[in-house]
C-alpha cells in the first residue's frame, strides 16, 4: 500500500476489492495489527478510508440500480393498454382479464 493516491475516488475497485478482502480475514483471524490508520494516511490501505470509499461506490451503485429498476417498470407499464398494473403486479392486466392478445401492445 502506499500514498500515490491523492484522495479515495482515485483508487481503483480492484485496488478497494483486494484490501476488503484482506480486512475481512485480518478480523476473521483477529489480526487488529491490519485496521491501524497512518499518517500520512493511505487511502488505499487504511481501513476506515477504505471501507468509507467502498460504501460510496456501493451506494452510488444502489442508486442506478433503482433507477434502472424504475425504468423497466416504466417501459413494463408502457406496453400496457388495457387498465393498469402490467409492472406492478408482474402480469398483463388484460391477461388476467381474459384478453392476453391485448399484452405486450403498444397504444
Amino acid at each position: 500500500m502506499s500514498t500515490r493516491y491523492e484522495e479515495p475516488k482515485l483508487v481503483p475497485t480492484s485496488v478497494l476489492i483486494e484490501r476488503l478482502n484482506e480486512l475481512a480475514d485480518a478480523i476473521a483471524k483477529g489480526n487488529r495489527d491490519e485496521l491501524t490508520m497512518r499518517i500520512p494516511a493511505e487511502v488505499d490501505r487504511d481501513a476506515d478510508i477504505v471501507l468509507a470509499e467502498s460504501a460510496r461506490r456501493l451506494g452510488l451503485l444502489r442508486g442506478l440500480a433503482r433507477e434502472n429498476d424504475a425504468l423497466d417498470e416504466a417501459r413494463a407499464e408502457s406496453k400496457c393498454n388495457y387498465g393498469v398494473g402490467c409492472g406492478t403486479a408482474g402480469v398483463c392486466y388484460a391477461a388476467a382479464h381474459g384478453r392476453p392478445e391485448e399484452c405486450g401492445k403498444s397504444v
